[in-house]
This record gives structure tokens, sequence and C-alpha cells, in this order.
């Protein structure tokens, strides 16, 4: 199992937070942000690939 970033474990409990109190726009929006810290650093690994690749 890949270990998450810290962040990933505060935007959860943030999630939750907003979940409890009805804001689903918050949570959405939330949800998003975990999504993206949880993949961003594959995405950086892949454009610093295709970068190399490019000036080779």
């Amino acid at each position: 199992m890949k270990q998450q970033p810290h962040i990933v474990d505060l935007l959860s409990a943030a999630k939750l937070l907003a979940d409890k109190q009805g804001h689903v726009l918050l949570s959405y929006i939330i949800n998003m942000a975990m999504i993206e810290a949880s993949t961003g650093t594959t995405r950086k690994q892949i454009e610093d690939d295709e970068g190399r690749a490019k000036v080779a």
C-alpha cells in the first residue's frame, strides 16, 4: 500500500467536517484537492520524464 502524504490526511479530516456540517460544495472541492494531492507527485514525475525526453 502506498503511503499518502500528510496533506491528504488533513484534507480528509476537513472533508469529514464539511460533510458533517452539510457543506456539499466545500466537500466536493476538498475531495478534488485530495485527489490532486494523492496523484500530483505522479503527474510531476511524468512531466519530468517528458521534459527529459524532449531534451534528449
